[in-house]
C-alpha cells in the first residue's frame, strides 16, 4: 500500500471510532489534579470525577495510529521503497532546506500529499518519509488537518474552546502513553490538527 494512502485509510477508518482493545488503567491522581488546576479557571464546573470518566472512555477506544504504525513498520525493510515513492504521483523529494525537522540526519526525505473524505468530515494530510543511506525507511511523520464536527450545544465559544483544549490535553497524554516505542502523537488545542511520528531506525 502506498505510504500516503495508508494514512488516509487509517484516519478515515478509526480516528473517531471506538474499539474493543482497552488499557485497563485509571488516570494517576497527580495527573487529574494537574488537569483540574490547569483547566478549571476556564471551566468552572470541571471536577476530578468528570476528568476520570472522560479518561476512561478514551483509553477504551482503539488508537487510530496503531494500524498506521503497523503498515509503516511492515515497509521499513522494503528495498524498493525509494522507487515506490518516486513512482507515486502524490509524493515528491523534499529539498533539504524545506524538510520537516521532526527526525533529522537521513539521506532523503519525501513528502506525500492526500485528502481525507468521510461522510461527516473531510481534511488534508501530508506524510514525510525519511529514507536512510541504505535506501530503507528510517522514520515517517504524518500531519493532518481534520476539522471534526463536535456536537456543542448551549455553551458559548469561549467554553467550547476550553473544552476542546481540555480534551486535547487528555487525549495527548493517553495516546502517548500507549503509542508504540519510538513514536509520539500531538494534537492542537482545537483538535483540528494532529501529528503522528514514528522512528524505525
Amino acid at each position: 500500500m502506498k505510504i500516503a494512502m495508508a494514512a488516509v485509510v487509517v484516519l478515515g477508518f478509526s480516528f473517531v471510532s471506538s474499539g474493543t482493545r482497552a488499557l485497563a488503567q485509571e488516570p494517576p491522581k497527580a495527573v487529574v489534579d494537574e488537569l483540574v488546576e490547569r483547566h478549571k479557571p476556564r471551566l468552572q464546573g470541571l471536577t476530578a470525577e468528570a476528568i476520570e470518566r472522560v479518561w476512561r472512555e478514551q483509553v477504551q477506544s482503539e488508537p487510530w495510529f496503531r494500524k498506521l504504525h503497523a503498515q509503516w513498520a511492515a515497509q521499513k525493510d522494503d528495498p524498493d521503497i525509494v522507487q515506490t515513492l518516486r513512482d507515486d504521483p502524490s509524493c515528491a523529494e523534499v529539498d533539504p532546506s524545506n524538510q520537516d525537522t521532526t527526525f533529522q540526519g537521513q539521506a532523503k526525505q519525501y513528502r506525500c500529499m492526500g485528502d481525507i473524505r468521510e461522510r461527516d468530515y473531510s481534511g488534508q494530510m501530508v506524510v514525510y518519509v525519511n529514507v536512510n543511506g541504505s535506501g530503507l525507511l528510517a522514520s515517517a511523520v504524518m500531519l493532518a488537518r481534520i476539522p471534526l464536527p463536535f456536537p456543542f450545544g448551549g455553551i458559548g465559544p469561549d467554553e467550547q474552546a476550553a473544552l476542546l483544549e481540555l480534551y486535547s490535553d487528555m487525549t495527548t497524554r493517553v495516546d502517548n502513553a500507549r503509542a508504540p516505542p519510538g513514536s509520539h502523537v500531538e494534537y492542537s488545542k482545537d483538535l483540528e490538527y494532529l501529528k503522528f511520528a514514528a522512528q524505525f531506525r
